[in-house]
């Protein structure tokens, strides 16, 4: 009989535990540095090639934040994205992609508290406000590693989290591999990107990986 009891708390212990572990959380509001006046920049290793972004207030309480590419004449626009953070959700509400403004029907919401190794997988019409035209998008995302440490090129970051996501729109399919530190949004990221040719049995595909070489949270050297 007490071997029996002895058994069974043993079973229930491993099973708690093996759940705290695998309902482990993060909130990915406190990696995304969703605050205006946040900034950084990020460069292709060998390349001369940069990439920034600035986070600035958006109307109605979004937020929005502005990417800029440097091929070594200067910042120029290249597309933004709109979010809003609420409570308990993180919402991206659209982008524009350097040409046309897009929304997302319905908002692109996502938990704030994402269960690591847990995919978040989500449909979405994009409209375009000025044509009306529609096109489908596909974005996942997963939280696969909580607490890690990442050195980059400004310094050393703990507690980081790794995310794999996913994104689709008619004719180019991206897979990327980001690190992400606390309050600072990326620090690496690894990029495939798909995009469909003239011919439709071929595709292109381009690879790179961005690591950020600076950031601040006010006074960004970007436009």
């Amino acid at each position: 009989m007490k071997r029996s009891i002895v058994s069974t708390v043993i079973a229930l212990a491993v099973l708690a535990l093996s759940s705290s572990v695998s309902a482990a959380t993060v909130d990915i509001v406190n990696y995304s540095g969703l605050k205006p006046g946040k900034w950084s920049i990020f460069q292709e290793p060998g390349s001369t090639s940069k990439q920034g972004f600035i986070t600035v207030n958006g109307a109605s309480g979004q937020i929005v934040r502005k990417f800029y590419n440097n091929e070594g004449t200067g910042w120029t626009f290249d597309s933004s994205t709109v979010f809003k953070v609420t409570s308990t959700t993180l919402q991206i509400i659209g982008m524009n992609d350097g040409k046309d403004m897009w929304v997302y029907e319905p908002v692109c919401t996502f938990p704030r508290l994402l269960t690591v190794n847990q995919s978040y997988h989500r449909n979405i019409i994009m409209r375009n406000r000025r044509t009306n035209a529609t096109k489908f998008a596909v974005i996942c995302i997963d939280v696969t590693h909580k607490g890690i440490t990442v050195h980059a090129a400004p310094g050393t970051f703990s507690n980081c989290i790794k995310i794999r996501k996913y994104e689709y729109s008619p004719g180019v399919m991206r897979m990327t591999t980001e690190l992400y530190a606390p309050g600072r949004d990326k620090l690496k990221s690894w990029v495939s990107k798909i995009k469909d040719t003239t011919n439709p049995e071929k595709e292109t595909q381009s690879s790179f990986t961005k690591e950020l070489i600076q950031f601040g949270d006010s006074a960004p050297p970007l436009p």
